[in-house]
């Protein structure tokens, strides 16, 4: 402990001054140019800063040895030769065992010099403390030196660098063709032999040295080659933390390029794949994502996420996540796939500051030449968003079409690919319409890779193995036994949920005027529903409850992701909100939660069809039970009678039977006149003939229908 060393009230002021404002001792950094520049004091007492520079046993030593110069010091002044002296100093130092010649040498050096840094063993200092040919080498012409390394701006141009310095020393001329002296050598400049070159300049050791005075380190080295931007990188940076952050509280916007190639059925193209992707901080959870394809346009450019598709994520986040009762923050570029102020002080005023939009700073001022660097976005201000990158590409390296991390990896097959896509292309053209969606390609459709990068981005949520910062460790059972770990992602934000008390949905209003570009006419058919065609695809929407569908037949304006459509917002065409539908799909059957949520919203269609037919139905139904009430009074006065007899006579007075006997009379006669009327019409003899057959019919004397029978 540096307390234990503390002797003198003396040195405990000097230790005070050299630890200064952090009250801390702290090293000399660099210990050549400070044995240069200090002046000999023959103790240590304001030195600790260079004395800490040495390994803790070599620094005891050299504390002991001033004590024991000292004590010599006192013998001599007590008229004791300096010999004697110095062996009655081994006898109380014994324990160092500590040979007389080398001691009495060491007290010798330290008396003439005045000097404890003379009693230090250089043979066990660090390589700061030794004296090397590099030592006696001008600062100033280091100092050259690293402005030519900056000068040639490469990382392996160093070499470049001082071959031109050695040029200049032979040619008294630098690389511009002007005559100078090089710096630190101007004295005897004109007495230089051209021929030999200075002790201590080849390239390790000018590399080494440079490398110990730190000033032409990787960040200095970045700013003149590069850019303040890249110098960002080996410089110290701000630690935040997540550990009390809420849900939605913080939401990070962030652009990434995919390295793999997806094929554009609409253009027939390979092409790369772009991602604007929204995560929650607190959870680092993948809230949502908008995939862009950078089409090449006729004019050779290819193109980029732009404000489109903000706005798209936007209204995607929501529809799907209510609003917090605390400020919700956007963190998103300066770029083209960002939000415009006038759209930041919109979401201000329709929020009522609910939302707060905040811009990442750009990165870029004036080169160290004085040139102005082209500004660039800050990736520091969404860290966590950016360090996830990463892992969607490596989760993501198993699907076809894979570009590499850069051009100097590229797979050789990919070309290969590429053309079979467009072969396959142009064959499907030639296919019935209906067939053209079973056609396979060796890259992924923009549907099959939005289909993949939402299985990416759900593993993501529910990961397990992770050591984010700032979660918590939960114990769960998995297996049968307890184990311990940390929480996920998704676990994480539905605790953070259930902490909040109110939680309210955004106006389908307002997300309208995030999807005015997807708008299209629509009407309500028969079922009640909407049937849209989207992407190839046949989707249907119907209203979440019964009382909120529309009549059939209806003419509506319809708004809707268009890359996820999963809810549809209707408008009367002159801003009236009609109502959010929700998509509905085909339903697995071993899907039971859904499959009983879809049967029962057509079983809550049925029943109201059920009941309104019943409703239009009533007055029909009202005068067949009138009919059937007058039938069953009828039915009172049927008698019914006794079987007939052998012989065929019925019982008198059975007025049942005789009722039916009459009916069978009508009906027969009924048959006879329609028979005879068939006859007139296909009849072709004279009239004379038609006239003797009806004569000739014999007629009763009494009708056949008369009250005489009935009795």
């Amino acid at each position: 402990m540096i307390s234990d060393l503390i002797t003198t009230n003396s040195d405990r002021a000097l230790i005070s001054a050299a630890m200064g404002e952090t009250g801390m001792i702290q090293p000399v950094r660099d210990v050549q140019a400070y044995l240069r520049e200090r002046t000999p004091q023959p103790e240590i007492s304001g030195e600790e800063n260079l004395l800490i520079t040495l390994p803790a046993k070599l620094q005891t030593e050299v504390r002991t040895l001033v004590r024991a110069c000292k004590f010599v010091a006192d013998l001599v002044r007590k008229k004791f030769s300096v010999q004697a002296a110095c062996k009655q100093t081994l006898t109380v130092f014994s324990r160092w065992g500590w040979k007389l010649g080398t001691f009495r040498m060491k007290y010798d050096l330290w008396a003439e010099k005045c000097d404890w840094v003379v009693l230090v063993n250089l043979a066990k200092a660090p390589a700061a403390w030794k004296t090397t040919r590099l030592a006696t080498m001008p600062p100033e012409f280091l100092d050259y030196v690293e402005q030519q390394f900056g000068k040639f701006a490469r990382e392996d141009g160093k070499r470049q660098a001082l071959l031109a310095v050695q040029r200049h020393w032979r040619t008294g001329r630098d690389e511009g063709g002007n005559e100078c002296a090089i710096a630190g050598y101007e004295n005897a400049w004109n007495k230089r032999d051209r021929e030999v070159l200075p002790m201590g300049w080849s390239y390790s050791n000018i590399t080494r040295q440079i490398k110990k005075r730190n000033r032409f380190n990787k960040a200095t080295r970045a700013l003149l080659h590069e850019s303040e931007s890249a110098a960002r990188e080996f410089l110290p940076h701000h630690l935040g933390t997540r550990k009390h952050l809420r849900f939605l509280e913080k939401v990070t916007f962030d652009d990434v390029r995919m390295d793999w190639l997806v094929f554009n059925t609409a253009t027939q193209q390979a092409e790369e794949l772009w991602l604007l992707l929204a995560r929650d901080e607190a959870t680092a959870m993948a809230l949502g994502f908008v995939e862009h394809p950078a089409t090449v346009r006729e004019d050779g450019k290819a193109s980029h996420l732009g404000a489109r598709q903000m706005k798209e994520l936007a209204a995607y986040l929501l529809e799907r996540y209510p609003l917090p009762p605390y400020t919700v923050h956007w963190i998103v570029e300066r770029g083209t796939a960002t939000l415009r102020e006038s759209v930041q002080a919109a979401l201000a005023e329709l929020f009522n500051e609910r939302i707060k939009v905040h811009y990442t700073s750009m990165i870029g001022g004036l080169s160290p030449t004085g040139y102005a660097e082209k500004r660039k976005g800050n990736s520091r201000g969404k860290a966590s968003h950016e360090s996830h990158n990463r892992l969607i590409h490596t989760m993501a390296a198993h699907l076809p079409g894979q570009t590499g991390a850069n051009w100097g990896i590229r797979p050789a097959d990919l070309d290969a690919r590429v053309r079979e896509c467009q072969a396959i292309s142009e064959m499907a053209r030639q296919l019935p319409e209906e067939k053209r969606g079973e056609v396979e390609y060796p890259l992924l459709t923009l549907s099959q890779a939005r289909a993949k990068l939402q299985e990416i981005f759900t593993l993501q949520n529910f990961r397990k193995e992770h050591n984010l910062e700032g979660f918590d460790q939960i114990v769960v059972e998995e297996g049968g036994r307890l184990i311990q770990r940390l929480e996920m992602p998704v676990e994480r934000a539905v605790r953070l949920i259930r902490s909040v008390d109110r939680w309210d949905k955004v106006s389908p209003d307002i997300v309208r005027t995030f999807l005015e570009h997807t708008q299209r006419h629509v009407t309500v058919n028969q079922r009640g529903e909407v049937e849209l065609l989207v992407n190839g695809r046949k989707l249907t929407f119907c209203a979440p409850a019964a009382e909120l569908g529309l009549i059939p037949g209806q003419k509506a304006l319809a708004y809707h992701h268009p890359a996820d459509p999963q809810f549809l917002h209707l408008t009367s065409g002159d801003g009236r909100i009609l109502g959010t539908w929700c998509q509905r799909g085909r339903t697995p059957y071993l899907d039971q939660q859904t499959l009983s949520e879809a049967m029962r919203y057509t079983h809550a269609a049925r029943a109201e069809a059920v009941a309104t037919a019943a409703d239009l139905a009533a007055p029909q139904r009202e005068q067949l039970e009138a009919m059937r009430a007058r039938n069953a009074e009828l039915e009172k006065f049927v008698v019914v009678t006794d079987a007939p007899a052998a012989n065929g006579e019925l019982p008198p007075a059975n007025v049942g039977t005789v009722l039916t006997n009459v009916s069978t009379q009508i009906q027969t006669h009924k048959h006879a006149a329609k028979q005879r009327e068939k006859d007139l019409r296909s009849f072709d003899g004279s009239a004379e003939d038609l006239l003797e057959e009806t004569n000739t019919e014999a007629t009763g004397t009494d009708d056949e229908f008369s009250a005489d029978g009935l009795l």
